[in-house]
């Protein structure tokens, strides 16, 4: 490859070293969620290369980017700390999800809120059952919200719906958490975000 670079370690947002066009490593911190993220990062980086932009522009640059539209992205909300991730899912990226949370450093207790994984055909039931035991085998407590986890979802665990859950959490209000907020954009957990 024509970049290369590293993930470090930097609390909950990816930091990575690059090397740079003139030879030396480069640091960029940034204020993605998830070590996952370093291929996007380091695709940035090849592509600012690419273009001759100064290597400390493009640390600079990546350092600046504050991603939005619930992509990668941590909030404070005053009750509790998100990792709003609910642009979309798919198998692999929900995976990959849960298992950065679940490694996450933190002094406060996790939960993950998941909704469907939409436009899986048949595949559908066996990678929702799949995603709902890797959340018990990284033992992490988990609301569901959907159709196609409901099957496989503890009982007491699982909602119809985004508005069905925001409904509990505003009557039985959830603080001092980490909770990761994960699932397909149709699904519209932003309004789950809301409540929390």
């Amino acid at each position: 490859a024509d970049t290369a670079g590293n993930a470090v370690e930097d609390g909950p947002f990816l930091s990575l070293i690059f090397a740079g066009s003139d030879g030396l490593a480069h640091h960029a911190s940034t204020h993605l969620v998830g070590a996952y993220n370093l291929p996007n990062a380091l695709a940035a980086v090849c592509v600012g290369q690419w273009f001759g932009v100064p290597d400390e522009r493009i640390a600079g640059a990546i350092a600046a980017y504050t991603p939005g539209n619930n992509r990668s992205q941590f909030r404070d909300s005053g009750r509790n700390q998100l990792v709003l991730d609910a642009y979309n899912a798919n198998p692999s990226s929900m995976a990959v999800a849960l298992r950065n949370f679940a490694a996450m450093p933190c002094d406060r207790p996790k939960r993950v809120i998941l909704g469907d994984m939409l436009e899986l055909g048949t595949q559908s039931d066996e990678e929702h059952r799949a995603i709902v035991a890797l959340v018990q085998q990284l033992g992490l407590s988990a609301w569901y919200v959907g159709a196609c986890f409901a099957p496989h979802a503890p009982a007491g665990a699982r909602w119809s719906d985004a508005t069905a859950l925001a409904t509990e959490i505003e009557a039985h209000p959830v603080e001092g958490h980490l909770i990761l907020v994960k699932g397909s954009r149709g699904i519209g957990l932003e309004k789950v975000a809301g409540s929390l």
